[in-house]
């Protein structure tokens, strides 16, 4: 018995009769088309995703303008005897925008301080408390060091408090 590739399929016994089966037949190629339902379901269902992400990344990016205004001023802000004042006038826009000014509007002072460390995530304004109030009822220069501070806590509750 001869063993080789060949083009036809032989019986490996010899004894069963005739060996050769004739060359083998393969179908022709399926050809790759999208001209099926499925894939136009599969299409309308990628565009509805796309447009609903694209949607929702645009309500995300506009509902958050307020914040980025805010860090806006915050930033176009001079080191002046003013700038607790201005600091805090920004920051209590802000609050209102997203709580109400019925919440926010009443609070000050030592209140108005501890809402903001409990709305904002590792704010830290009551550490200053002292300083921060003899600049806005006394008109007591801050530190340049107590100033950045107030801006950089600024900053952290524009970024992260929860709406």
């Amino acid at each position: 018995m001869r063993l080789f590739q060949s083009d036809s399929v032989s019986s490996p016994n010899p004894a069963a009769g005739n060996t050769d089966l004739g060359p083998l037949y393969e179908p022709a190629d399926v050809p790759f088309t999208f001209e099926t339902i499925g894939w136009q379901v599969v299409g309308i269902l990628l565009l509805l995703a796309v447009g609903y992400l694209a949607y929702r990344i645009y309500r995300h990016w506009y509902r958050n303008r307020y914040r980025r205004e805010a860090l806006t001023r915050l930033n176009q802000l001079s080191a002046d005897e003013k700038l607790v004042s201005a600091v805090f006038i920004i920051l209590k826009n802000t609050a209102m925008q997203v709580y109400g000014r019925n919440r926010t509007g009443s609070l000050s002072g030592k209140e108005w301080l501890e809402f903001l460390e409990n709305t904002g995530k590792g704010v830290r304004f009551t550490t200053e408390e002292k300083a921060i109030m003899d600049a806005l009822y006394r008109d007591v220069a801050v530190s340049p060091e107590t100033g950045n501070a107030l801006i950089r806590n600024a900053q952290k509750w524009i970024n992260t408090h929860a709406g």
